[in-house]
């Protein structure tokens, strides 16, 4: 919490800790502050509840085709594809898995 604060140009690290803590309310100030902390604080969400970046944005590019690919099956396709995945991934974790 302090290192948090310091980012944020305070020096004393009471007034975050009471904000985070819901003892007390988060000013303009102190949300301009958080956003450009680059403390890893999501401000839109914390106003708002909406996320600034979608996770499926977080994704590479294969797993977002992925994951289309998979909301796009049906029941039977689904179970199909997380069962290949468990398969896959406990052969890599075994290290049997062919490099590719």
């Amino acid at each position: 919490m302090a290192e948090a604060a310091r980012l944020m140009g305070d020096e004393n690290s009471q007034a975050l800790r009471d904000i985070c803590s819901a003892r007390k309310r988060a000013g303009a100030e102190v949300m301009a502050k958080l956003a450009v902390a680059n403390i890893g604080a999501d401000v839109l969400y914390i106003l708002t509840g909406t996320r600034s970046t979608p996770a499926e944005s977080q994704l590479s590019p294969r797993a977002q085709a992925l994951l289309v690919n998979y909301e796009a099956t049906d029941d039977a396709g689904k179970k199909h594809i997380e069962a290949a995945a468990s398969l896959l991934s406990q052969r890599q974790r075994a290290g049997i898995a062919k490099k590719a």
